[in-house]
């Protein structure tokens, strides 16, 4: 019978299959007859909108953050500075642009070419940049007329922070995983050098795993 005819007496009534309205996704059972009323198993550039599914309207590119031309991108990280702007770090061959929505980028250069990917990290008002275990990484103190600068040499008996692809700010120190499975921790406040005798940590000792990533989990956790 025709969808939307009204029944005769010989018809035969159409029953509704589906659900009539989404609540979210589910990807963990295995059985579709499992799944919940209202959850749907799989879906494609969609998102749940007010009890249905509505195309995902994509995204769009700030025109604050795209006024220049950055070519190769070889990371990007955030500097918010003690007045509270927050800024997108943008590294590129030649240094690192800083774009913001409302105002031009403003670009650090660097003395070096950069080559290959590198982190960002914050600490206070002190920017580092993370180069590879095979070069020194770098910090910028926020002062658009200074450009990025290296390391301080290290005091009383301390020793410079290792090179590094990432690290992670926790409780006023440098973590930084260096190594097959090894961390240097800062001492507090001074975030380029350290207590090489105390302070330097191996995980997973006796394992064949490698230390990938530091994350700071909640507080005065890692």
């Amino acid at each position: 019978m025709p969808r939307w005819a009204k029944p005769k007496q010989l018809d035969e009534l159409q029953i509704p299959n589906g659900d009539s309205t989404f609540v979210g996704l589910d990807m963990k059972s295995q059985d579709p007859t499992q799944i919940r009323p209202g959850y749907y198993r799989e879906g494609y550039n969609v998102r749940v909108e007010q009890g249905g599914l509505a195309t995902r309207l994509g995204t769009l590119c700030p025109g604050a953050l795209n006024a220049v031309q950055y070519n190769t991108i070889y990371g990007t990280g955030i500097f918010s500075n003690p007045n509270g702007l927050e800024w997108l770090a943008i590294a590129v061959s030649s240094g690192v642009w800083f774009a913001r929505d409302g105002e031009y980028p403003r670009f650090v250069p660097f003395a070096e070419k950069i080559k290959d990917p590198v982190n960002f990290t914050q600490c206070f008002d002190v920017l580092f940049m993370w180069r590879g275990a095979l070069l020194t990484p770098v910090l910028w103190k926020g002062d658009w007329s200074v450009f990025w600068q290296e390391f301080p040499p290290p005091t009383g008996g301390r020793a410079t922070v290792p090179n590094a692809l990432t690290a992670e700010n926790a409780a006023n120190r440098m973590l930084v995983p260096y190594g097959k499975d090894r961390i240097a921790v800062s001492d507090i406040a001074d975030y380029v050098q350290y207590d090489w005798t105390l302070d330097d940590f191996q995980i997973n000792q006796g394992e064949s795993d490698d230390l990938v990533r530091v994350f700071p989990w909640q507080q005065q956790m890692v």
